[in-house]
């Protein structure tokens, strides 16, 4: 499970790697430049929740949130 936005990236990465999926071809999935891929793997530009579910979801993925008590 992803606890942060690095961790997330991470994942994504892994996923792209594993499946083959280049940035450009993430890109077009998810209706982005190339560049602005490359800027959210680099942790540049900020991904809101719905734009990384399109990003998960473009490398056959899903998000699972879960909340937590604070101790």
């Amino acid at each position: 499970m992803c606890c942060t936005m690095d961790d997330f990236v991470s994942q994504l990465v892994s996923h792209m790697r594993a499946n083959g999926i280049t940035q450009k071809q993430l890109a077009t999935a998810v209706g982005t430049s190339q560049a602005g891929v490359s800027r959210v793997l680099k942790g540049s530009e900020k991904l809101t929740f719905d734009r990384a579910e399109r990003f998960a979801r473009a490398v056959g993925m899903r998000i699972h949130l879960e909340l937590e008590k604070i101790s």
